[in-house]
């Protein structure tokens, strides 16, 4: 017998009680609803209500009050279970990543994933397919005993004692993308102290998108597990 690969097939077989449903608002920043298993067929079914407000905060989850939308108005998360992942850094959570619809249920014109969407579909009509792959950098941040920020490691630019400071760190975040089936190509740490860099494989279209935001989920939480903090900021 085949088993289950549905959202709801894969939360019973994999233990998953949440499921967390992740958009990208038009300031680049990942939010997310989470659902209970029980209801992750009706979530992929019907969608979940949003408030169009969410397209007003900025990338530091402050509200522009001068902004198109205000707190009447609703739009649809609309997961696509072909994104489902058990996420190997939350105990008992997976992931999928949603289009935002109108009510109606056409796509709603400031979603991001939608406008790259039909981006891609009409470079298809034209016979392009486009192929992408992402270097992404970020810094390891913790804190000294007084409770200020300070850089994780201080070496930087491909040294290796910037190697060995951050091993298992980075050996975690690591597994746990191709834990989720993202193709990783190589690690080293990057020109400023601190900073470090993991290459991942070229996705298609959409999919490409998809897994840079799992890539950022994945390795902050990994750092977020070992009580430090990374962050993609440039």
């Amino acid at each position: 017998m085949e088993a289950d690969q549905t959202p709801k097939g894969r939360c019973t077989a994999e233990n998953i009680d949440l499921v967390r449903l992740l958009f990208v608002t038009m300031s680049g920043a990942t939010r997310a609803h989470a659902v209970d298993a029980s209801g992750v067929d009706d979530a992929v079914d019907g969608g979940v209500t949003l408030s169009k407000l969410v397209q007003t905060y900025n990338a530091l989850g402050r509200r522009r009050k001068d902004g198109r939308f205000d707190a009447a108005g609703e739009v649809r998360l609309r997961p696509d279970p072909e994104t489902f992942r058990a996420l190997p850094y939350a105990d008992r959570c997976g992931a999928m990543l949603c289009d935002i619809s109108t009510l109606d249920g056409e796509p709603w014109a400031v979603d991001p994933r939608a406008s790259l969407r039909a981006r891609v579909d009409a470079m298809a009509a034209e016979g392009l397919s486009p192929a992408v792959a992402f270097e992404s950098e970020f810094h390891l941040l913790g804190e000294d005993e007084n409770g200020a920020i300070e850089r994780v490691d201080e070496r930087g630019a491909y040294s290796t004692e910037s190697l060995r400071e951050t091993h298992d760190l980075v050996l975690a975040a690591v597994d746990a993308l191709k834990a989720q089936g993202i193709d990783v190509k190589k690690y080293y740490p990057e020109y400023a102290a601190g900073k470090h860099e993991i290459v991942t494989g070229h996705a298609p279209g959409v999919d490409a998108a998809d897994e840079y935001v799992l890539c950022k989920e994945t390795v902050k939480s990994v750092a977020a597990n070992r009580g430090l903090r990374a962050t993609f900021l440039p």
